[in-house]
């Protein structure tokens, strides 16, 4: 589908009407305006920017590491939850829109920006509700899992269950879930971009538009095809991943909205208080991976240890089987030694038998020829 094509998955009409979906998975509770504006009193409004020459200028002087990657989740959410422009234009690119069909869009999970969140059970996705009608989450996943495609299948089955007291079914809003893999999953697949729907089998036709998962894998933008380049996609994919500024220069040169989102995260980076969530983020994540490594190097030990158990179990096995063919080895030797001595002594036997035959005969002959009468 070229970008310009307007696509009917992301444009079925229904009803006006936001569901309770965030508060049902969500403890992040959404942001009041009075809160919003009090919370915000600190940071750049982003509603007036300066002209893109002067965001060009400042985004050169820029030299370094990042202060943090765009696929730190907190703030992923802060950058496209502030700035709606930037993320109008990355969602466009992942639904192969033109960027004009997104009239509409509202995030329903806001976060107060620099308030301390809960590590382990704050949602950090992007749950938002485009052109009034239809869906969407986007998350960051950070540490690569074996299981993401349920969970992304979990999401997107929550989402679809939008229905308000009374609402007839054909008032679902149509669930997009997108999820943004900043580590290639175990499997080791190396597909950038994937959309899946519920098909028949063997005919391949579509059950239904109203449900889909993306999936993209952001290192393997190498393996972008056509229509994610021509989206852009691949571009959005090397932002999230930089690592310096001066990865980001070329890019930033041929993207406007790639140097809005820059602009915004480094706004964003300079106030104390997010810049100290941003760092709890990351290392949560870092302690999440490193208690995977150990639970991992921990099983790797345990089945060195079984292995070893097992090997000296299967060594004393086969000794045990080698000291039992020996004694049959030995009991047959015995057998057949035996054998031979009655064998030997039969022999003996025989012959004692066949000599005292023969001096019998001798003797019977003698007497015969003496005339000897007995």
């Amino acid at each position: 589908m070229k970008k310009n094509e307007k696509n009917d998955f992301y444009e079925v009409n229904t009803p006006d009407k936001v569901s309770t979906f965030v508060e049902n998975i969500s403890d992040v509770s959404p942001v009041s305006e009075e809160s919003d504006a009090s919370q915000m009193s600190n940071l750049p409004d982003f509603s007036q920017l300066p002209p893109m020459s002067e965001i060009l200028d400042q985004l050169s002087q820029m030299r370094g590491k990042l202060p943090y990657k765009l696929t730190n989740d907190y703030l992923f959410h802060a950058v496209f939850q502030t700035n709606k422009r930037v993320l109008k234009e990355l969602l466009a690119a992942i639904l192969h829109l033109d960027s004009s069909h997104i009239r509409e869009l509202e995030v329903l999970n806001p976060i107060l920006l620099g308030e301390t969140i809960n590590e382990k059970t704050c949602i950090l996705d992007l749950f938002l509700l485009m052109n009034d009608n239809t869906r969407i989450n986007i998350e960051m996943q950070v540490t690569s899992t074996d299981y993401y495609m349920d969970r992304a299948l979990l999401y997107a089955c929550r989402a679809y269950d939008n229905l308000e007291r009374g609402e007839e079914y054909q008032q679902l809003k149509p669930v997009v879930h997108i999820s943004l893999l900043a580590n290639t999953p175990r499997n080791g697949e190396k597909k950038f971009y994937s959309e899946n729907r519920l098909c028949d089998t063997r005919d391949g036709k579509i059950y239904t538009s109203n449900f889909g998962i993306i999936i993209v894998q952001l290192k393997e933008n190498e393996n972008a095809e056509k229509p994610e380049i021509d989206s852009g996609l691949d571009k959005w994919a090397r932002l999230f991943l930089a690592d310096t500024w001066e990865e980001l220069q070329e890019m930033i040169k041929e993207s406007e909205w790639m140097a809005e989102t820059m602009y915004t995260l480094r706004n964003l980076t300079e106030n104390e208080k997010i810049r100290l969530e941003c760092e709890a983020r990351d290392r949560y994540e870092h302690d999440r991976a490193s208690l995977y490594g150990s639970g991992v190097r921990a099983g790797i030990e345990q089945g060195r240890l079984a292995e070893q158990v097992n090997t000296e179990r299967e060594r004393q096995r086969a000794d045990a089987e080698r000291a039992n063919a020996e004694r049959e080895r030995q009991r047959a030797e015995a057998e057949r030694a035996s054998a031979e001595r009655e064998r030997t002594s039969a022999e003996r036997e025989r012959q004692r038998a066949e000599a005292a035959e023969a001096e019998l005969a001798q003797l019977r002959a003698l007497i015969a020829e003496k005339g000897i009468i007995i």
